[in-house]
Protein backbone atom coordinates (compact mmCIF):
# COMPACT_ATOMS: atom_id res chain seq x y z
CA UNK A 1 0.00 0.00 0.00
CA UNK A 2 1.42 2.86 -0.91
CA UNK A 3 1.72 6.23 1.48
CA UNK A 4 -1.17 8.05 -0.51
CA UNK A 5 -3.36 5.30 -0.53
CA UNK A 6 -2.79 4.54 3.72
CA UNK A 7 -3.94 8.87 3.56
CA UNK A 8 -7.21 7.99 1.98
CA UNK A 9 -7.82 4.79 3.98
CA UNK A 10 -7.08 6.97 6.66
CA UNK A 11 -9.21 10.16 5.98
CA UNK A 12 -11.69 7.81 5.06
CA UNK A 13 -12.03 6.41 8.53
CA UNK A 14 -11.36 9.66 10.36
CA UNK A 15 -14.36 11.10 8.72
CA UNK A 16 -16.73 8.68 9.96
CA UNK A 17 -14.82 7.89 13.22
CA UNK A 18 -12.48 10.77 14.36
CA UNK A 19 -13.13 14.04 16.08
CA UNK A 20 -10.98 17.26 15.78
CA UNK A 21 -9.94 18.64 19.14
CA UNK A 22 -9.42 22.28 19.91
CA UNK A 23 -9.54 22.25 23.87
CA UNK A 24 -8.88 25.79 26.01
CA UNK A 25 -6.81 24.99 28.77
CA UNK A 26 -6.26 26.78 31.99
CA UNK A 27 -3.52 28.59 31.15
CA UNK A 28 -5.65 30.32 28.03
CA UNK A 29 -3.56 27.88 25.18
CA UNK A 30 -5.23 25.55 23.14
CA UNK A 31 -4.49 21.42 23.04
CA UNK A 32 -5.16 20.71 19.52
CA UNK A 33 -5.53 16.56 18.62
CA UNK A 34 -6.97 14.41 16.45
CA UNK A 35 -8.33 11.48 17.93
CA UNK A 36 -10.24 8.24 16.75
CA UNK A 37 -12.20 5.89 19.13
CA UNK A 38 -12.84 2.42 18.05
CA UNK A 39 -13.56 -1.15 19.48
CA UNK A 40 -11.51 -2.94 16.72
CA UNK A 41 -8.13 -2.31 18.20
CA UNK A 42 -6.10 -3.80 15.11
CA UNK A 43 -7.39 -0.74 12.68
CA UNK A 44 -5.73 2.00 16.09
CA UNK A 45 -2.52 0.09 15.95
CA UNK A 46 -2.61 0.12 12.31
CA UNK A 47 -2.67 4.19 12.49
CA UNK A 48 -0.11 4.75 15.18
CA UNK A 49 2.29 2.36 13.32
CA UNK A 50 1.52 4.86 10.37
CA UNK A 51 1.23 7.83 11.68
CA UNK A 52 2.57 8.26 14.92
CA UNK A 53 0.71 9.64 17.96
CA UNK A 54 -0.55 7.08 21.06
CA UNK A 55 -3.57 4.69 21.87
CA UNK A 56 -5.27 5.09 25.32
CA UNK A 57 -8.02 2.33 26.86
CA UNK A 58 -10.96 3.46 27.39
CA UNK A 59 -12.37 3.21 30.73
CA UNK A 60 -15.75 1.15 30.10
CA UNK A 61 -19.00 2.35 32.58
CA UNK A 62 -20.87 -1.14 32.09
CA UNK A 63 -20.35 -4.68 31.47
CA UNK A 64 -22.46 -4.15 28.18
CA UNK A 65 -20.21 -2.18 26.58
CA UNK A 66 -16.84 -3.70 24.70
CA UNK A 67 -13.74 -2.83 25.47
CA UNK A 68 -12.66 0.18 23.74
CA UNK A 69 -9.37 2.46 22.52
CA UNK A 70 -9.04 5.93 21.69
CA UNK A 71 -5.87 6.99 19.46
CA UNK A 72 -4.29 10.47 19.35
CA UNK A 73 -2.15 12.81 18.02
CA UNK A 74 -1.37 16.28 19.52
CA UNK A 75 0.15 19.87 18.77
CA UNK A 76 2.21 20.36 15.39
CA UNK A 77 2.28 16.83 14.72
CA UNK A 78 -1.75 16.70 14.53
CA UNK A 79 -1.85 20.11 12.19
CA UNK A 80 0.31 18.60 9.61
CA UNK A 81 -1.57 15.19 9.25
CA UNK A 82 -4.77 17.17 9.40
CA UNK A 83 -3.48 19.08 6.69
CA UNK A 84 -2.86 15.42 4.57
CA UNK A 85 -6.25 14.49 5.86
CA UNK A 86 -7.74 18.09 4.13
CA UNK A 87 -7.13 16.81 0.93
CA UNK A 88 -9.01 14.21 1.02
CA UNK A 89 -11.68 15.03 3.61
CA UNK A 90 -15.35 15.42 2.93
CA UNK A 91 -17.16 15.49 6.64
CA UNK A 92 -14.96 16.91 8.65
CA UNK A 93 -12.90 19.21 6.45
CA UNK A 94 -14.36 22.71 7.79
CA UNK A 95 -12.77 21.28 11.16
CA UNK A 96 -9.62 19.98 9.94
CA UNK A 97 -9.34 23.28 7.77
CA UNK A 98 -10.31 25.41 11.03
CA UNK A 99 -7.45 23.28 12.98
CA UNK A 100 -4.64 23.96 10.51
CA UNK A 101 -5.70 27.79 10.48
CA UNK A 102 -5.20 28.23 14.20
CA UNK A 103 -2.03 26.58 14.16
CA UNK A 104 -0.60 28.88 10.86
CA UNK A 105 -1.64 32.17 13.02
CA UNK A 106 0.49 30.92 16.14
CA UNK A 107 3.78 30.99 14.22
Amino acid sequence: MTYKEKLIFLTAFFDGEGHVGMHKRNDSSTRLSLEVSNTDKNVLDWIEKNFGGKIYTVKVYSDRHKPAWRWQLHGKKASSLAGLLYIFSIVKKEQLKKMMQYYDNRI
